[in-house]
């Protein structure tokens, strides 16, 4: 049994209506009946059950050349209800008074009829009496005097989302007016009178047809417009009147040595809501994790609908190195990284990576897709690299070896706040060159085992400094073909080789396909010597056992991955001068550009790539 409070309940009737959104404001019912054209289209409609069938809206109906507006077939679960309200006793409230409508006691009443009229009649607004606006206020007013009754069910519901289409007017032509007045009247003693110009030759003022349609857009394009988070609507102070405000960015970037960091930002506008909200979800993040990259921090967000605020919010919670081991990462005010080691897994690391012009196959996807699609992008697992950043924290690697690499690594004599923060030179160039390499390697579909970086490993993890700020490291041969090499120098990931380099890089591949070779080379032997001599440290007995040592001791410290069938695991150094030269700035790149024309008259030289050093990357 229903309570006495529940809702009443009123039966449907088996009687089907389809309705019309229509996109003017109708004052009128017989002229807004022909914006419908003249075959009226409604039986039709009603008839038929096709998801497909439209009707036409002319928005000139007067005229035969205007295009009309398709409507789209929407199915709905509507339902048409008959409200009937207290009719009007005639006399008039005063001007202001809040006195309610009196309720004629005489029953339900319609509005009264002013003589004979149409089926349209009947169903216009009547000396506009049935205005809304009073139809509203009198429901209010008698709450308890109304009736209600349910009609029909809507189950399909008419609705014109496109765009009106240019519009040729003809009606001050010479030749269409008269058209239209002959032929389009379907008569045929309208149409005998119809002649053409028998005159030859180009007339002045001669009209041409135009085309049934100017434009093939029949929907808005969606634009996902935002409003300018740095522009605001304020009120100004006194006048009270809204004024447009700009919010200047003032997030601090420091140098990496600077003495002191900032302890707190700037105040939050209190004026806007959405600004506080999306700074008070980046203070949680930061109190999970003190240093973020933009990507990572976006990307720990989720789908946050104030994410268009996210550059003019992080004044007001963090600040930034523009140079040294924490470079571009949002720090914590507060919080010095550089005041003790265990800050070294937020240290960044950059690429300068350029996207694939060549879009892969597949279905069309947009551009300006959501920004926050792949939620992993700032994790590099080895196998799978998001072109979407160019920087990386020791923290978001997730790859194998490389996790081992900095897990496990020895903390430095002397904190380097410029190039290597709590990390030996030598570890973090081999953090780097590895990951580099690994990149590339996904990039063109070739795969690496951590065997193949075993006379990476084998250097020490601390090399002293010389004349040169680079630490190079030897890298594993991606057996790159002349092909592969020169796409990769037009996407600007090799610097073009020498004619010398080019013939030794003919030889590797010779070298390559020939055989087996030694692990280590002779160029690689003395090079990696030098390090162990400058290191001060005890080498292996050889400088093979010394890769082979490497890589047990990387097996010590976890499963390393499964080699990969057809790939050549015997000649190292072999990866194409300029694959890593990225890592450095251009003013060292032509630095390396003179050693590498010296290093051209000595074919046993080695080619090694890397630096640990400060990269300063303006297109990161």
């Amino acid at each position: 049994m229903a309570s006495a409070s529940a809702a009443a309940v009123y039966p449907v009737p088996p009687r089907k209506v389809v309705a019309v959104e229509h996109p003017l404001v109708v004052k009128n019912l017989e002229n807004g009946l022909k914006t419908f054209g003249s075959n009226r289209p409604f039986e039709r409609v009603i008839d038929t059950s096709d998801p497909d069938s439209c009707i036409p809206l002319y928005l000139r109906h007067n005229d035969p050349m205007c295009a009309p507006i398709l409507s789209y077939n929407t199915p709905t679960n509507n339902v048409l209800l008959k409200i009937t309200v207290p009719k009007r006793i005639g006399r008039k409230r005063k001007r202001g008074a809040l006195d309610p409508s009196l309720y004629n006691d005489t029953g339900f009443s319609s509005l009264p009829d002013t003589g004979p009229t149409s089926s349209a009649d009947s169903i216009k607004s009547q000396s506009q009496k049935d205005n809304p606006a009073e139809l509203l206020r009198t429901l209010k007013d008698n709450a308890s005097h109304y009736s209600i009754e349910v009609v029909a069910e809507i189950t399909n519901t008419h609705r014109f989302r496109g765009i009106a289409d240019f519009h040729h007017s003809t009606s001050n032509t010479e030749f269409f007016p008269r058209f239209r007045d002959t032929v389009l009247t379907g008569k045929v003693e309208d149409i005998k009178k119809f002649q053409l110009d028998p005159s030859r030759g180009l007339k002045p003022n001669d009209q041409f047809m135009p085309p049934p349609r100017l434009s093939h857009h029949s929907l808005p394009f969606n634009w996902e417009w935002q409003q300018n988070p740095f522009n605001f609507t304020g009120v100004n102070p006194e006048t009270g009147n809204p004024v447009l405000k700009t919010r200047a960015s003032q997030l601090y970037y420091l140098s990496h040595d600077v003495a002191k960091i900032p302890d707190k930002g700037p105040e939050v506008p209190s004026d806007d809501p959405n600004l506080q909200n999306l700074v008070a979800i980046m203070k949680e993040a930061l109190e999970e994790r003190p240093i973020w990259t933009r990507r990572a921090l976006l990307n720990r967000l989720g789908h946050s609908p104030h994410l268009s605020l996210a550059r003019s919010a992080y004044q007001y919670v963090s600040y930034q190195f523009k140079n040294g081991p924490w470079r571009d990462a949002l720090v914590k005010y507060g919080i010095d990284p550089r005041s003790d080691p265990k800050y070294r897994i937020y240290q960044t690391i950059f690429f300068r990576i350029i996207s694939d012009d060549v879009e892969p196959d597949g279905s069309w996807k947009a551009h300006r897709r959501d920004i926050r699609s792949n939620p992993t992008s700032h994790l590099f697992d080895g196998k799978h690299v998001s072109l979407d950043g160019r920087v990386w924290q020791i923290c978001d690697i997730t790859d194998p070896l490389l996790h081992r690499l900095a897990r496990n690594a020895p903390y430095p004599r002397a904190f380097s706040s410029k190039i290597d923060g709590w990390f030996p030179n030598g570890r973090l160039a081999k953090i780097k060159v590895i990951m580099k390499t690994k990149i590339i390697a996904i990039r063109l579909g070739k795969p690496l085992a951590d065997e193949d970086f075993a006379v990476a490993l084998s250097l020490p993890d601390a090399v002293a400094r010389s004349s040169s700020r680079r630490v190079h490291v030897p890298v594993p041969d991606l057996g790159l073909t002349a092909q592969e090499i020169e796409a990769l120098t037009k996407a600007g990931l090799m610097k073009p080789l020498s004619r010398k380099k080019k013939k030794k890089q003919a030889k590797k591949v010779s070298d390559r396909l020939g055989g087996a070779k030694p692990l280590m080379s002779k160029a690689n032997q003395r090079y990696v010597q030098s390090l162990w001599d400058k290191s001060g440290q005890v080498a292996p007995a050889t400088l093979d056992s010394r890769a082979l040592q490497a890589v047990s001791q990387m097996n010590g410290m976890g499963p390393l991955n499964q080699r990969t069938p057809g790939l050549s695991s015997d000649a190292y150094g072999g990866v194409a001068r300029g694959l890593l030269d990225d890592l450095t700035d251009e003013d060292e790149d032509e630095d390396d550009d003179e050693e590498d024309d010296e290093d051209d008259d000595d074919d046993d030289e080695p080619e090694r790539e890397s630096s640990s050093e400060e990269e300063e990357d303006e297109d990161a």
